[in-house]
């Protein structure tokens, strides 16, 4: 009640699906407006943020620096400083994982793949396929967080093929930024190509699902209005060379 405190509500976005978030808000507002003297900081994923707190200053996290990268990998590593340097210096000699680093849940990701067998991949394919994996599957499973995945019927397979064959289209025409008419409609082609389905039965909500992809796993990203783009042009780089190897077959018969 003195205000001498600062309360972090951190990851809004990870609130269980099956409980009351409305209400959850409603409590957050509640406890603010009651402690109003004290600051407050509340954290979510931008594509899951609705607005709800207008008494709260929106900001978005910045990329970090050079400093700040080292900062993290030792805040990561606490009480081990040998790996925290190691991790470091290994990310310092690859320019395109340094580079990576500086978006703070890719370099989450570099931390998690260094942790798991204290290097890196030597083949940078396999290093973007686990923070793949890791974005669609451990990020939740690790947190025993549940969702109501609006496109939970895809399987992780399935997943990166539509991700790949998106990655393909938009990369062959320079398309890094994606207008959202586009990615929703290639996102409907993909789903209601798929073996089985029953358009009867589902009826694709492209946009939900690019909502799900943004906000749940972070593949995407809205840069601007109606524009989204892969979270990292290495995504899509990685995404487009999987089209290719994947669907080698076609092109050889084109060659």
């Amino acid at each position: 009640a003195a205000g001498d405190c600062l309360v972090l509500f951190d990851g809004l976005d990870e609130v269980n699906q099956d409980a009351d978030q409305s209400g959850i808000i409603r409590q957050i507002k509640d406890f603010c407006d009651k402690y109003s003297k004290n600051q407050f900081i509340i954290s979510c994923r931008v594509a899951a943020y609705n607005r709800q707190f207008d008494q709260f200053h929106d900001v978005e996290m910045a990329d970090f620096n050079e400093e700040q990268k080292g900062k993290f990998i030792r805040n990561w590593f606490h009480g081990e400083p040998k790996s925290a340097q190691h991790c470091w210096e290994k990310l310092r000699e690859n320019p395109q994982l340094k580079e990576m680093a500086s978006v703070p849940l890719l370099l989450t990701l570099l931390c998690i793949a260094y942790n798991r067998r204290r290097n890196f991949p030597v083949n940078r394919a396999e290093l973007y396929e686990e923070a793949i994996d890791a974005l669609l599957r451990d990020w939740d499973a690790t947190r025993e967080i549940t969702r109501d995945e609006v496109y939970k019927h895809l399987t992780q397979k399935y997943k990166k093929s539509m991700f790949a064959r998106i990655a393909w289209g938009t990369f062959r025409e320079n398309m890094y930024f994606i207008p959202e008419r586009i990615l929703t409609k290639q996102i409907e082609q993909y789903i209601k190509n798929l073996p089985g389905f029953k358009p009867e039965a589902l009826e694709p909500d492209s946009y939900a699902v690019m909502k799900a992809i943004e906000s749940q796993h972070g593949i995407f990203v809205e840069r601007a209005k109606k524009v989204h783009s892969f979270a990292h042009l290495t995504f899509q780089e990685y995404f487009t060379a999987k089209y290719i190897v994947d669907n080698a077959h076609v092109f050889d018969e084109k060659d």
